[in-house]
């Protein structure tokens, strides 16, 4: 009788994996596992871009929507403090509000311009790049319209994702109400 030993070849009837079928399985695997890695990095990249995109948006969308119904509910345009990046309007109740751009920033200031406290419409995330404002006169026995144009864009705070910045440009023109 004949007893195999631990270094016996394996016969053609026997199973088995040899080296090469094995590293061919393990590159194949390491292949796809590669590809899954990319899909995975490619994804969150644009779901962060989609994030600062939206937040982006949201913000300048929310600026020039309070502008809009202010001025909406505002009785005039002040003209003597009105100019290119700062519109002023007088309410109903005879008080004043003042949107103006400064460093980057947009402000609501009631009252004067010099408003000890006033409130910053835009968080850190984001900066106001540019804000515009155009006065049509309405003439005798119409209302006058202001068109206002905002620039916002993300701010990347240590610069090294240039690439996940995100811009917005909006405008809109409201007519006021005649009183």
């Amino acid at each position: 009788m004949h007893r195999k030993t631990r270094f016996e070849t394996i016969s053609a009837g026997q199973a088995g994996t040899s080296l090469i079928e094995a590293l061919v399985a393990i590159s194949i695997f390491a292949v796809l596992a590669l590809a899954a890695i990319a899909v995975f990095f490619s994804l969150t990249k644009t779901q962060t871009k989609t994030t600062i995109s939206g937040e982006t948006y949201t913000q300048a969308q929310t600026i020039l929507k309070e502008i809009t119904m202010d001025a909406r509910q505002a009785r005039m345009i002040k003209d003597d403090y009105t100019e290119a990046s700062q519109l002023a309007l007088q309410m109903n109740d005879n008080s004043i509000i003042i949107y103006d751009w400064e460093a980057e920033s947009l402000y609501r200031k009631r009252g004067l311009p010099t408003d000890p406290n006033p409130l910053r419409l835009n968080s850190d995330q984001v900066r106001i790049t540019s804000f515009s404002v155009e006065v049509t006169k309405g003439g005798i026995g119409k209302p006058d319209a202001v068109t206002v144009s905002l620039s916002a864009e993300s701010v990347d705070n240590d610069g090294t994702k240039p690439q996940l910045r995100a811009a917005v440009d909006l405008q809109t023109t409201v007519v006021l109400r005649s009183y």
